[in-house]
């Protein structure tokens, strides 16, 4: 194996010790030597790695590899409960609105599941339950309507990137109104 390094004196290639054995050619008009490792220097390996580890080229390429994964992983999980939480205030704010015009008798009991479910994101339509109860509806001013909505976090998160850590958890938003005497 031949290459080029700056010579800082001619003691520096003559040893005693057969293992650092070099065989060099000196150009006296360029300061350089031209330099062949014998081949049981590079047998030993004493060379090659401390070349090896003072090499520092493509370190931040095998930090970058290292980092990137776990990176990923976290914005993800960012994004996925972000989108988690941003449908359980969405199923909250359907659940309440519903239950508002209920209690204030704006719709039937039997059209509010349809109209719970328009106002859900639209990633969660077809797969949210949603059940309409009331407690007395013979007597009105006793009756208390009960909105319950229920999404599987799943359908939540866009990805399932980190359904591990949320699984089969479900969104549970319950509102409960006092229904309004009728005018």
């Amino acid at each position: 194996m031949w290459f080029r390094a700056p010579l800082k004196s001619i003691n520096d290639l003559c040893s005693d010790d057969p293992r650092k054995t070099l065989v060099a050619t000196f150009c006296p008009g360029f300061g350089q030597a031209n330099i062949r490792i014998s081949q049981r220097q590079l047998a030993s390996g004493d060379t090659m790695l401390r070349r090896l580890s003072n090499d520092d080229r493509g370190a931040s390429a095998v930090e970058f590899a290292l980092i990137i994964p776990v990176f990923l992983v976290l914005v993800m999980g960012v994004i996925e409960f972000g989108m988690i939480a941003y449908t359980y205030n969405a199923s909250t704010s359907a659940a309440r609105n519903v239950a508002r015009q209920l209690a204030t008798n704006r719709i039937k009991v039997s059209d509010a599941g349809g109209k719970a479910k328009e106002t859900l994101p639209t990633w969660v339509k077809g797969s949210a339950t949603v059940a309409v109860n009331q407690s007395n509806a013979s007597n009105p001013s006793s009756n208390e309507f009960t909105v319950d909505i229920k999404v599987p976090a799943s359908d939540a998160a866009i990805s399932n990137v980190l359904i591990w850590a949320y699984g089969s958890l479900v969104i549970n938003t319950k509102v409960t109104m006092q229904q309004e005497p009728q005018p």
